[in-house]
């Protein structure tokens, strides 16, 4: 899974008394403005009675469960310290998981801290008398989803159509760039092709071999239905020769395979 963090400021107007506890100047309820991160929804609200509690609610309610945690730190507003993390959330929180479909109290991240946490703070320059300035931090843990029926049928066909052209081009050799001599029979082919098909043909036609530079390439230990059969396989995936399923055909394949194995997969096939 992989981490999207994302950091929200808050503002609580109020002030600290001499002992620590923060007193605000509304203890309404507030809720900050809807934002998006890790493909869902959110928001912070806060409510101060006896502690000050501070909620991270999911606002998304349909679609997958999500995982997400929530930490709150205090912000120096002139912004020469780091943030300091309330006593509440000071160690990492760990993920929580929450469900879309729940009801809305089911689907928050809450951090508690007492209204006197201030006397612990390390610097009184976190102190303004304005209020406190919070960092709210929120790290959505997504996954990459499987994919649906539409995208598995897109490839699909996407692939079919890949096969489809493949074929075209073995049947007319256009733009072929190269030309395989068997017993005096000529089969034209596509450099790339065949590279990517083949580690063996890739080594041939591009890592300084002979045949590397060679447009006509002599093919000395195979016949050409074997190598025909072969090369159709290369540009199509399909494993068949042409005419009947007899004797003859039986043999083809059956050194086809042999030559495949020997000569250009080395046990791909």
């Amino acid at each position: 899974m992989a981490p999207v963090m994302t950091r929200k400021t808050l503002m609580i107007t109020g002030f600290t008394i001499s002992n620590g506890t923060f007193n605000p100047k509304d203890c309404t309820p507030h809720r900050c403005a809807v934002f998006a991160a890790g493909g869902y929804d959110w928001s912070i609200c806060y409510a101060i009675a006896d502690a000050i509690d501070i909620c991270l609610q999911l606002e998304t309610s349909a679609g997958p469960i999500v995982t997400a945690s929530f930490a709150v730190g205090l912000l120096d507003p002139a912004g020469s310290l780091p943030p300091w993390r309330l006593p509440a959330s000071r160690e990492v929180p760990p993920p929580q998981v929450l469900d879309p479909h729940r009801a809305a109290k089911g689907r928050q991240v809450a951090v508690s801290v007492p209204k006197d946490f201030l006397n612990a703070a390390p610097d009184p320059r976190y102190l303004p008398r304005g209020g406190l300035l919070l960092e709210c931090t929120l790290t959505v843990f997504t996954e990459t989803p499987a994919p649906t029926a539409a995208a598995r049928a897109r490839a699909s066909a996407q692939a079919l159509d890949m096969k489809e052209q493949l074929a075209k081009i073995y049947a007319t050799g256009d733009g072929a760039g190269v030309t395989y001599s068997v017993q005096g029979r000529l089969f034209r082919a596509h450099r790339i092709v065949l590279a990517m098909r083949s580690p063996v043909l890739r080594a041939q036609l591009f890592r300084g071999m002979m045949e590397s530079s060679a447009r006509l390439i002599e093919v000395k230990d195979m016949a050409p239905d074997v190598f025909e059969a072969l090369l159709r396989y290369i540009y199509t995936d399909a494993l068949d020769v042409d005419g009947e399923v007899d004797e003859d055909a039986t043999e083809v394949t059956s050194h086809l395979l042999v030559a495949a194995d020997r000569h250009y997969y080395k046990n791909d096939l």
